[in-house]
């Protein structure tokens, strides 16, 4: 379905799981993550959980667009391990265009994590960057479109070297048999 290979995916009981697995491989004590609030809660709760601290930046004016600037600066910052984009955003519905996120990953010191959970309603994708950018990791979930949120089914999209330690991390038997 997503047209990469199978050794770049990391299958995970929901996307709130691959959230903690995102945390547990790049956070230390005191790291810091970047969020774009108002967005989806679980970026903090699962980072914090996993003792990193939030660096928001918030969304801006009426249509809700990233700041680019002050989250490449955040970025930049020493100890930051993770951005957070949401794309299109959770709950706000805005949108960020695909060469925003490539300047953003481009000019990151960190991992750019985009969650597409909503990503086949807005029909644009930034999976094709991960061959070129080894610090972007891709969230989706079956959730919302395929319309199996009880199924708790979600997944990465990374290179092969994340993708080894997302699977040594996640739960060996996380995902039913469905």
């Amino acid at each position: 379905y997503e047209k990469v290979p199978a050794a770049t995916i990391t299958i995970t009981n929901s996307g709130d799981e691959a959230i903690d697995i995102v945390a547990k491989t790049l956070l230390n004590p005191g790291d810091y993550f970047v969020t774009t609030p108002p967005t989806y809660e679980m970026f903090s709760i699962q980072c914090q959980i996993n003792r990193g601290k939030n660096l928001e930046v918030p969304l801006q004016g009426i249509s809700f667009e990233v700041n680019v600037k002050a989250i490449i600066r955040a970025a930049q910052r020493a100890r930051t391990k993770m951005v957070f984009l949401v794309n299109p955003n959770n709950p706000t519905g805005s949108t960020i265009p695909l060469e925003t996120i490539e300047k953003i990953v481009k000019q990151s010191d960190c991992v750019v994590v985009v969650d597409q959970a909503y990503g086949e309603f807005y029909g644009k994708t930034a999976i094709p960057l991960v061959k070129k950018y080894k610090n972007l990791v891709i969230l989706k979930s079956l959730s919302k479109f395929a319309g199996l949120a009880g199924a708790r089914i979600g997944y990465l999209i990374a290179n092969e070297s994340f993708s080894r330690i997302f699977d040594a991390i996640r739960f060996p038997m996380g995902v039913s048999y469905l």
